[in-house]
């Protein structure tokens, strides 16, 4: 239930953000009509309590909205990490993020 409550939350993020121009840019290329952002904007509005609910449902009132808000903050910041490692990635040319840090690090000052 835990990772249903996580994953619900993860893909409500998910469309919010790309319900957005520059997110969606990011993900798919051209910016999104305006029907298609305010499906993606209802949609993740529409996660978020209904992962409320899931929790409520199956922990009660207080523990229950005690773990949304957890897995809220958690999935918001494995939304976070995942577009910032898409763009280091991009950016990087295909490299990962502590390959293409490597590679730099070896530029510049020489060491003695």
């Amino acid at each position: 239930m835990i990772a249903g409550i996580f994953v619900l939350s993860l893909l409500a993020w998910a469309l919010l953000a790309l319900g957005l121009p520059r997110h969606h840019a990011a993900w798919f290329g051209p910016a999104p009509a305006v029907a298609r952002r305010r499906v993606f904007r209802v949609l993740g509005w529409s996660g978020l309590p209904l992962g409320w609910w899931l929790a409520v449902a199956g922990q009660g009132y207080e523990l229950g909205s005690v773990l949304w808000a957890v897995l809220l903050m958690l999935s918001a910041l494995a939304w976070a990490l995942l577009m910032s490692l898409r763009e280091s990635v991009r950016a990087g040319g295909g490299r990962t993020p502590v390959a293409a840090g490597a590679r730099r690090g070896g530029r510049g000052r020489r060491r003695s």
